[in-house]
């Protein structure tokens, strides 16, 4: 498999899932949203992407730290074979 094959893939996926969470709000909530005020979509697009940014920040930081020990233990695996 290529790399445009793995994004053509995940994106497949990613698709998906959004089409299953329309298909759920829609059975749970029905139509409210194609009648909700314009504002009130905006207010909720804006609290959805604070929270993305924030899940990402969360990401960063752990992946950071991860990166971190890695470092840390290579280093000191390295200085162990001198």
């Amino acid at each position: 498999m290529t790399a445009e094959d793995d994004w053509r893939e995940a994106w497949e996926g990613f698709i998906a899932r959004a089409r299953q969470r329309m298909e759920r709000g829609a059975e749970e909530y029905g139509n409210q949203s194609f009648g909700a005020d314009p504002d009130e979509l905006v207010n909720e697009i804006e609290e959805e992407l604070l929270d993305v940014v924030n899940w990402a920040t969360i990401l960063g930081i752990r992946l950071r730290r991860l990166e971190g020990r890695i470092e840390a233990r290579l280093m000191v695996s390295v200085g162990e074979d001198t």
